[in-house]
């Protein structure tokens, strides 16, 4: 490839910026400007190549939200689930304490009887 020498002017901030990307990156300056020179894109958008790129990374982003999304619905049937299961096991628990609630009232009743008939204090 047959090269050509051009002198271009550069303020000093844009010096200095091509100066830190060398010393960053180990590329020569002359690269870093034909580097930008090839991804410049004069409608000020990204370059052909980049377009694809993103259009590319867009419908991977686009694939990932949608099983993030299915995953996040089976996420709350699940926990709809569980939160049902959890109803259901505090009414049993809550049934078998009214339950025994009953039973220890019937249970104190009785005992309540019983000493008050073994002191004479029973009904006649």
């Amino acid at each position: 490839m047959a090269t050509v020498r051009k002198q271009i002017l550069l303020s000093e901030a844009q010096n200095e910026r091509l100066r830190q990307l060398r010393a960053e990156t180990g590329v020569s300056e002359s690269e870093i400007v034909r580097r930008a020179l090839e991804a410049y894109d004069p409608g000020g958008g990204a370059g052909a190549e980049a377009g694809e790129e993103i259009r590319d990374a867009l419908a991977a982003l686009v694939e990932q939200n949608a099983k993030t999304a299915r995953a996040l619905e089976t996420a709350e049937a699940e926990v709809a689930a569980t939160e049902e299961y959890l109803r259901e096991l505090r009414a049993q628990r809550t049934g078998e304490a009214e339950g025994l609630q009953k039973s220890a009232r019937a249970a104190a009743g009785s005992a309540q009887r019983r000493q008050r008939r073994a002191t004479g204090g029973g009904r006649r």
